[in-house]
């Protein structure tokens, strides 16, 4: 049985799929940053995030786990307050419940899914430190369709979608939301894929 989900992991990412759709329609021609992406995450995770949870951005891999580079920063993370976090933080890898990485699907850089693979990677690394860190990756595809990781159905693809060279490393994807262009027979849509690191 599959774990249950935390609240920003559904209505949350409809948010954040309708925003995207929402900003597309006003700037169709301009690809959003990721920086961008996180901001609004930021915005709609505090919103549906639990009272006693505390949320931080850009925390160093290497104040959190060994064997992530030291200037590599995750992009969000959501637990527990703790008085020993370092250099002023507030969450240590003892407190930390959530760890979220977010990355833009962009089909036309060659660099894009190696770039995912590797943000896999490094949660796949903190979920090792920590195994009751829940690691997720987002996704989000601004007008395209994410072939990797949505069928030609428009339904999320099954199993391992991890394909790089780590061994042990599993990566399924658990929530997808989606808005489309209202054009008929559009295969055009704005995607959050959200995929969790076993």
């Amino acid at each position: 049985m599959s774990e249950k989900l935390p609240n920003w992991a559904d209505h949350g990412l409809l948010t954040l799929a309708y925003w995207v759709g929402y900003k597309n329609s006003i700037y169709s021609a301009y690809p959003f940053s990721e920086g961008a992406l996180v901001d609004e995450l930021l915005t709609i995770i505090s919103r549906w995030k639990k009272n006693d949870e505390y949320l931080e951005r850009e925390r160093a891999y290497g104040q959190l786990a060994k064997g992530i580079e030291e200037d590599k920063y995750l992009d969000l993370a959501v637990g527990k307050k703790s008085d020993d976090g370092p250099y002023g933080k507030r969450l240590n890898i003892d407190t930390i419940t959530y760890a979220i990485e977010v990355k833009r699907y962009t089909p036309k850089r060659s660099n894009t899914l190696p770039n995912i693979m590797r943000d896999l990677e490094k949660l796949h690394i903190l979920k090792t430190a920590n195994s009751n860190i829940r690691c997720f990756l987002i996704v989000v595809s601004q007008g395209e369709h994410p072939q990797e990781f949505i069928s030609d159905k428009f339904c999320r693809k099954t199993g391992n979608v991890y394909s790089g060279r780590k061994p042990g490393l599993s990566a399924k994807i658990v929530n997808v939301k989606k808005t489309f262009n209202s054009t008929r027979g559009s295969r055009r849509g704005n995607y959050v894929i959200l995929i969790e690191v076993k």
